[in-house]
């Protein structure tokens, strides 16, 4: 049996509100775009895909030692963007401030899948959350404009404490994710007592 999973950073509920107030003030009727819930955005730090259930041992083990060592951080959620621009915005997402501790912890943790012998990702990491996926060209200009007028925007912070493994699975009204195990980040208070 195959499941389809990935490894993320779960948001908190008062990020996920303000993902959801951000995500009605643009989805505007002139745009043909497909808009995330928010109780679904995830921080993605890798798609596994369809895999065999029997290689989730694999993930976990190498998930778990990414997690323990790495320490709690903040990050914070700001600035809208599009890939693969905004010219030609194909995916909607918001970024995430500073990107050197995912990045860290994204490296960190392909090498413990390398370690496993998982297969690389296929395409660099980029840090973001993704907020919608453009279905056609209606109303693209005027995407790009409201885009533009929202670049800036703040959405909050939050602190990442561990890794999900979350499964996926694909219906109709939209995914329904279920966390199969969390993978604690190191306390920076237990660092101070070591």
């Amino acid at each position: 049996m195959t499941i389809r999973c990935f490894l993320a950073i779960s948001l908190p509920e008062d990020l996920r509100d303000s993902l959801e107030n951000l995500r009605s003030r643009l989805d505007l009727p002139q745009f043909d775009v497909r808009w995330v819930q928010a109780s679904n955005v995830h921080l993605t730090l890798r798609f596994l895909g369809e895999i065999p259930e029997s290689d989730l041992r694999r993930i976990s083990l190498a998930a778990g030692r990414a997690a323990e060592v790495t320490e709690s951080f903040s990050f914070r959620i700001e600035e809208l963007g599009a890939f693969p621009t905004l010219q030609s915005p194909k995916v909607v997402w918001v970024g995430v401030q500073p990107p050197e501790p995912l990045t860290h912890l994204e490296r960190r943790l392909s090498k413990e899948l390398d370690q496993v012998q998982w297969p690389p990702p296929d395409k660099p990491f980029r840090p973001h959350l993704t907020l919608g996926r453009v279905k056609s060209p209606r109303g693209k200009t005027e995407l790009k404009k409201v885009l533009e007028k929202h670049q800036k925007e703040r959405v909050g912070e939050a602190l990442a404490t561990g890794i999900e493994l979350i499964r996926s699975q694909l219906r109709p009204s939209g995914p329904i994710y279920t966390n199969l195990q969390h993978f604690h980040f190191r306390d920076r208070a237990e660092e101070a007592n070591t």
